[in-house]
């Protein structure tokens, strides 16, 4: 083989490969997360194992058009943490289904709140013991930002 052709040879490598580099197509770029901000606060920060905690909810869209979200998936998805006494932590998280949801969109427009509550029921396993507990909510791949609560043992 000639040194002319190993030229084009590699040239044309490197071509493909910048190609492939630079010019990735949409579909292999990462999706791009929905413009929402999601303000998560609690009227009780001391609670019994096994009673509810209450959450509120403020969700603003800080994009430029308006956004639909299923009601269904408001309250769907929790990530939580234990901080107690013990030497190291523990997380967990949990969805709540819903098998006869029916499409029920909001509208949220641009910086513009929309507020709801929930009542988060501390039944599972998870929150069993006494001590420093947070969650955190999970819309649209969105996270809100933390809320801390203490359980105590009532009885």
């Amino acid at each position: 083989m000639s040194s002319r052709h190993r030229i084009i040879g590699v040239l044309t490598i490197v071509f493909v490969l910048g190609t492939v580099a630079f010019g990735q197509s949409p579909a292999t770029e990462p999706a791009k997360l929905p413009p929402l901000d999601l303000k998560l606060t609690t009227t009780s920060m001391m609670l019994c194992i096994g009673s509810e905690l209450p959450l509120n909810l403020e969700l603003t869209n800080r994009g430029t058009d308006e956004i639909k979200i299923d009601r269904s998936e408001i309250w769907n998805s929790f990530q939580y943490g234990y901080h107690g006494d013990r030497e190291k932590g523990r997380g967990g998280g949990q969805g709540f289904g819903c098998s006869d949801c029916r499409q029920d969109f909001v509208s949220v427009t641009r910086d513009k709140p929309y507020e709801s509550s929930f009542k988060f029921p501390l039944t599972n396993d998870f929150f069993e013991d006494a001590g420093k507990y947070s969650i955190k909510l999970r819309i649209a791949g969105v996270s809100s930002n933390e809320v801390k609560f203490e359980l105590y043992n009532c009885n």
